[in-house]
């Protein structure tokens, strides 16, 4: 459900955001709203994830605070990559 929010990138996520804290996008969610902000390859997921939140009793705010998390996490989260990289080498390796 979620997953689809996790596709866009920063800047997607930014005006996605604003447009739903302004209610440039409200309930309910339409493909027609969504393309306002989006591009066009993320229209129809994105609408499907904002329309089963909205079912789920999310409302705006607590949209706009779910894209914040995200944004959040993406930069103070656990990266993938591991910190260090540990190269051994010599006659023991």
């Amino acid at each position: 459900m979620t997953s689809s929010l996790t596709q866009l990138s920063d800047i997607d996520l930014r005006s996605l955001k604003t447009a739903i804290e302004t209610r440039r996008i409200s309930p309910p969610f339409t493909e027609i709203q969504v393309s306002r902000v989006l591009s066009r390859q993320h229209v129809p997921a994105v609408t499907q994830c904002l329309k089963d939140l909205d079912t789920r009793g999310f409302e705006a705010a607590q949209l706009a605070l779910t894209i914040d998390l995200l944004l959040h996490d993406r930069s103070t989260g656990m990266r993938s990559e591991p910190a260090v990289d540990l190269v051994t080498s010599g006659p023991e390796a």
